[in-house]
């Protein structure tokens, strides 16, 4: 792993892109077009993927601190469609993540007798 912070984005020079939006009510993507700023080196680096800091200008005047992450293949010859499968299916795990918060679950995971036992409780449901 590399782990790098944020690079000085007022030495990057911004480029067009286009920003992919998916929403988990409908199931459909959106897209626009968008500057950002790239870092050119990956601050950290998976199996599959590499990790790179980028700055959307237009939320920058709003929110200069938050900067987002684009992932990028290890494999050039990787199937574009992945990326797509990829942020649906993360895009459904914050979805049902979100969901348990604003109920209030709490799942304790208990192990007990070479068993696994899920004990929910609840405030109102």
């Amino acid at each position: 792993m590399i782990n790098k912070p944020p690079p000085d984005f007022s030495e990057i020079k911004a480029e067009k892109a286009i920003k992919y939006t998916f929403d988990v009510r409908t199931g459909s993507w959106s897209q626009e077009k968008v500057q950002v700023k790239l870092a050119s080196d990956p601050f950290a680096r998976g199996g599959l993927r590499k990790a790179f800091h980028l700055l959307d200008m237009a939320l920058f005047a709003s929110d200069p601190q938050t900067t987002y992450v684009a992932k990028m293949s290890i494999d050039p010859f990787e199937d574009r469609e992945i990326y797509f499968q990829d942020a649906e299916m993360q895009m459904y795990a914050r979805g049902i993540f979100q969901v348990v918060v604003t109920l209030e679950l709490t799942l304790q995971f208990f192990r007990m007798g070479g068993e696994i036992q899920f004990l929910q409780s609840t405030k109102a449901c």
